[in-house]
């Protein structure tokens, strides 16, 4: 087994060396088992092995929840004791119980394992590949080359690998490799990799160089892209990975990747870049892919996707709901609950404006094509001519104390569904999905009907989806449900009186035991989005049983926010918040940990060692306003700037230098300009290089990268030049009845776009992106019962706008 096997490495190796060799006590298994069997039975989450391995017997007989059995098989890839100890477990006697799940819930599960499964290497046994080729070369510029063990030979145009064989072009010269599994490779100069299947999992080992990858669709299995520090899990995208002695970076291009390194992994969306180490500095993406002949339609497609969702986000939006005739349908128990407008008119829209613009690229056209983009639009677009103004989606409280089977209803409008529904079902009805779907129209044949297979009940006036035969009998009796009279129930009513687009409720405390989790008094989440014609808002609230207590309370209710008053228009992020007062926190902490001695002891020791009283000291002497900001230019230094409010500025600063002088590698430099008194923190040996530079003005603590920012800061402030009265940000502001925010944050990433890119020489890329990316600002309301987020626009834009930051980054800053 060589180090450039694809399947296992050196280290993999060695931990499979130290599986055989290493013996494990069963009685101290059995001991362990034992008490956290006792933990779990008090519903305690798994935090150890022991917590595992606890559930393996289960595991075993097929006993355990989709849920834990997913966390438990997640762990076994990562924890060899635990793979072991799950491999010598009995499987207990007695049937094993197996679970038919409806194809939503196949589909959810389905997409769950597909992350699970990219966590990181598994442990699996050998079994023999695919003894015909890997790869076929589908076309070459320049020279391209086979590596084995016998030597190297070049390779043309429609040559064969095999499995194992790595691929190597040569300086000036790229090439594009088709996969077994219909996915295609295009490699840069320098680049080298081998392809091997493993079961139905093909994974692709980049040695070194750049590759980008169009993944294919895929009905099982995934296809994995692995690099010496991170693997990258698709089942059908457009992304690109680079390789080299830094480490690597992954760009996603079109579709969603999972990419995992060590035990951390990150979901990445279009747009979104990640970097394996700190010294590979964030690179736009047209620069990051220009060496590709496709390059342009690559950087059209995330184009595409920006301008899709500014697209749903237009004036073309249904129009707000005040009612809803569903509504009493639902069952009686419903714990979550969800509104969706009808997408007709939108769906129209994107085919007459969007897809012609589309066609115009023939590359573009050509991705849009083989993902069938047009037939789902179209078929969405036909499904969405027969139903009314809305769709719900409830699930009722199930005996374990979850969401159960969830029941889909919308009105009927037009006559004809039931055809059209055959017939989308007939193309569906292959294979292992044959018996997934029931299309019925006699409620009396629902009880004929095995549990747990889904049905789709066709009434004259209503159609309704669900795997549970109780909930679509309800349905079709036609008698309204209690749902609405419900405490829950009203709350959703409250929230159709004020119009939404999209609503989401969910009545958290129901299927959640009393004193359990981080917020035991969170009883509702609502999130809506209303208005239209170009003013639309997205709304969420976390609603309490009664007055916010714990973290939660710390918000403060709404107030001015003066430390915002520091950061100026030009600033690209910024966030500010008023909480409780800092000492009253501190004494919360210490209320919250007082049966916790080894808090209280450690907090003691290192009192002792600062030489300060954290409550009577620092939380003391400060207020209860904070803002943060990147605010200026972002190269060859960022601007940031913290403004916080000080109640006792002696007590403050002499607390500072308490901390400066006990950790004695940092020094306190003083200086007086323009009547005031400035301070920098400095390494003990880089004097001349501050780190950080602060003043004290007006009731605050002002610091920053530089002291130049700070006398900035100040004069902007007394001019009026501040962000709270910049018409960008006024024009952001919520409608509502609130006077100020309890926090804020603010991004515009136009503002410092186009001077970052012009390092890169990329002015036409970032006026491309700078058409679609807005600024966005979400504020946040503290009221006695709840907090409330706002923001202007909707949730397309919002998500959209936020993925895309990770794209301009300072150059050297790894991206999260």
């Amino acid at each position: 087994m060589t180090p450039q096997d694809p399947n296992i490495d050196p280290l993999l190796e060695q931990a499979m060396a130290e599986i055989r060799d290493e013996s494990i006590d069963p009685a101290l298994i059995e001991a362990a088992a034992a008490r956290v069997q006792a933990r779990l039975s008090q519903h305690t989450t798994l935090h150890n092995c022991e917590d595992f391995q606890a559930l393996m017997p289960a595991y075993r007989a097929g006993q355990l929840s989709p849920a834990r059995a997913l966390l438990l098989e997640d762990h076994t890839h990562e924890c060899v004791a635990c793979y072991k100890a799950l491999k010598a477990a009995p499987v207990p006697a007695g049937p094993t119980i197996t679970r038919r799940r409806p194809p939503i819930i196949l589909y959810r599960w389905a997409m769950a394992a597909a992350l699970v499964g990219a966590a990181g290497l598994a442990f699996w046994a050998s079994r023999p590949g695919y003894s015909g080729p890997e790869a076929v070369v589908e076309a070459a510029d320049g020279l391209i080359y086979r590596v084995s063990d016998s030597g190297t030979a070049p390779l043309v145009r429609g040559a064969e690998v095999p499995a194992g064989i790595a691929v190597r072009t040569a300086r000036d010269s790229r090439a594009v490799l088709r996969l077994r599994d219909g996915s295609r490779v295009e490699m840069r100069e320098r680049s080298g990799f081998s392809a091997s299947e493993q079961g139905q999992d093909l994974t692709v080992a980049l040695d070194h160089g750049a590759i980008i990858v169009r993944a294919a669709k895929r009905h099982s299995g995934h296809l994995y892209v692995a690099t010496r520090d991170c693997r990258v899990a698709v089942t059908g995208t457009v992304f690109s990975v680079n390789s080299g002695i830094k480490g690597s970076r992954v760009t996603v291009i079109e579709g969603t990747v999972l990419v995992a390194q060590d035990r951390h992994q990150q979901v990445l969306h279009a747009g979104d870049q990640v970097a394996t180490s700190p010294a590979m500095g964030a690179t736009p993406v047209k620069a990051e892919i220009s060496w590709s002949h496709d390059s342009a339609a690559y950087i059209a497609m995330l184009n595409a996707v920006t301008a899709l969702n500014a697209k749903l986000d237009s004036d073309h939006f249904p129009a707000l709901r005040f009612s809803s005739n569903l509504l009493t349908l639902v069952p009686a128990q419903t714990v979550v609950y969800a509104s969706i407008p009808n997408l007709s008119q939108a769906l129209t829209e994107v085919q007459q404006v969007f897809v012609p613009k589309i066609n115009q690229n023939p590359t573009l056209a050509q991705w849009w094509q083989q993902n069938k983009l047009d037939q789902v639009i179209a078929d969405m677009s036909a499904m969405s001519g027969y139903l009314g103004n809305e769709m719900v989606v409830a699930a009722p409280l199930s005996a374990g104390g979850r969401p159960g089977q969830p029941v889909i209803l919308a009105e009927l409008t037009k006559s004809g569904f039931e055809s059209f529904a055959q017939s989308e079902a007939a193309k569906l009805s292959t294979g292992a999905n044959a018996q997934h779907l029931r299309i019925v129209t006699d409620p009396s044949a629902i009880g004929t009907i095995p549990q747990g297979q889904c049905v789709l009940l066709i009434l004259p006036n209503l159609v309704a989806l669900s795997p549970d035969a109780a909930t679509l009998q309800q349905v079709a009796a036609g008698a309204p449900t209690q749902f609405a009279t419900t405490e829950f129930g009203q709350q959703i009513v409250g929230s159709y009186s004020s119009g939404v687009g999209l609503l989401f409720a969910a009545d958290v405390q129901a299927m959640a035991p009393a004193g359990h989790g981080h917020a035991p008094n969170v009883q509702y989440l609502m999130v809506q989005q209303t208005g239209n014609a170009g003013a639309t808002e997205t709304r969420a609230a976390l609603i309490f049983n009664g007055q916010r207590t714990g973290v939660a309370s710390w918000l403060a209710a709404p107030a001015s926010l003066g430390a915002l008053d520091f950061i100026s228009p030009q600033a690209t992020l910024a966030w500010a918040a008023a909480v409780k007062q800092p000492a009253a926190i501190i004494d919360e902490i210490m209320t919250m940990q007082q049966s916790n001695p080894a808090f209280q002891q450690h907090l003691a020791e290192v009192q002792a060692l600062l030489g300060v009283d954290i409550r009577n000291d620092l939380a003391a002497a400060l207020g209860g306003e904070v803002a943060m900001a990147q605010d200026g230019p972002v190269l060859p230094l960022p601007s940031w700037k913290v403004a916080i409010e000080v109640y006792d500025q002696v007590k403050l600063q002499a607390t500072i230098e308490k901390l400066v002088a006990a950790a004695k590698t940092v020094q306190i430099q003083q200086t007086t300009a323009n009547g005031r008194t400035y301070y920098a923190l400095a390494g003990q040996n880089t004097p001349q290089f501050p780190l950080v530079h602060y003043v004290y003005t007006d009731g605050y603590l002002l610091a920053s990268s530089s002291q130049a920012l700070l006398d900035t800061a100040i004069q902007n402030r007394a001019g009026g030049y501040t962000l709270p009265r910049s018409s960008t940000f006024m024009g952001l502001i919520p409608h509502d009845q609130y006077t100020n925010f309890s926090a804020m944050v603010y991004y515009n990433v136009g503002s410092s776009l186009a001077p970052l890119l012009e390092q890169f020489n990329q002015q036409q890329f970032a006026q491309e992106l700078a058409a679609n990316l807005k600024p966005t600002l979400i504020a946040a309301y503290g009221e006695n019962d709840r907090i409330t987020f706002a923001t202007s626009g909707s949730l397309f834009t919002t998500i959209g706008n936020m993925s895309l930051l990770h794209l301009f980054e300072k150059p050297g800053t790894q991206l999260h």
